[in-house]
């Protein structure tokens, strides 16, 4: 069950496979060269790479934890715990990573993105349950532009927001139906 993916700078390609338990490591040409967090991760979801760092940062959603890595596999740390207060999650999928090496993490079940430093130390959070523009009923998928916007997918409302680096709302693109751009 394949569920993110990401490159590193040699152009191997890391897939996480949420129901095997496991980031995968493929050469460019697609030849498997291994894996990684095997008997460590439960439930990987998202993936990303810090290339200046050469980590890798793996979401265990069933754990609500973040395990870090270097790319040969070896493990370095765990980030965050159960739970709601800053620094914890409740069964997060995804996380990108700006260019200082801060990641942001959309925190599902507590309908927020969080921002954390790449050690782990809480920066900030922003997004609330509810049914308002702006507000979150199931983040998914996150990623970050070349000015740090950050684009977060929400599956209850079918959309995309766009906010600014500090959480300020700047645009929301679909919406629930069958119709042109929703």
């Amino acid at each position: 069950s394949p569920i993110d993916v990401d490159t590193d700078e040699g152009g191997n390609i890391y897939v996480s496979d949420s129901v095997l338990g496991a980031v995968f490591v493929f050469d460019p040409e697609g030849e498997l060269k291994g894996h990684i967090g095997e008997g460590r991760l439960h439930r990987p979801t998202g993936i990303a790479i810090d290339h200046a760092a050469h980590r890798l940062y793996a979401v265990d959603t069933l754990r609500s934890v973040i395990e870090v890595f270097d790319l040969n596999g070896t493990y370095h740390a765990t980030i965050g715990s159960h739970g709601g207060g800053e620094g914890q999650f409740n069964r997060p999928t995804f996380v990108a990573l700006n260019l200082k090496g801060e990641l942001y993490v959309s925190d599902t079940m507590n309908h927020r993105v969080q921002v954390l430093g790449s050690d782990g130390r809480f920066i900030r959070t922003f997004g609330k349950v509810g049914d308002q523009v702006g507000d979150f009923g199931s983040t998914r998928g996150i990623a970050l532009d070349a000015e740090e916007n950050v684009y977060v997918s929400d599956t209850l409302f079918n959309a995309l927001q766009i906010f600014d680096k500090n959480g300020q709302l700047l645009l929301v693109i679909g919406g629930n139906g069958t119709g042109r751009g929703q």
